[in-house]
């Protein structure tokens, strides 16, 4: 959890302030201030669409997917290590 932080902030810190030595390694590009916080809010809002569809929309597609692996598997019969599949009921 450090690294990841530490990582964060310097990411950060390039991004809003960076100084001329990692200007120079880096070659970065000369941005206007109102270009760094669109990136910064970008990344802010990808972090937290992320954390919500991990969380929550995972979950929710992994229950449906469970539903439908249920229903079609309830349509399978299994005798002898075989697996038939049901024919419709024919009256």
């Amino acid at each position: 959890m450090f690294s990841l932080v530490a990582l964060s902030l310097f990411n950060v810190s390039v991004l809003l302030a960076p100084t001329k030595f990692i200007s120079a390694v880096l070659e970065l590009m000369q941005l206007p201030l109102s270009a760094r916080l669109t990136l910064l809010w970008a990344a802010v809002i990808n972090v937290a669409v992320s954390v919500v569809f991990e969380r929550w929309v995972t979950q929710l597609i992994a229950d449906v997917v469970g539903m439908l692996v249920s229903e079609h598997e309830g349509r399978r019969r299994i005798k002898d290590s075989r697996v038939y599949r049901a024919i419709a009921d024919r009256e």
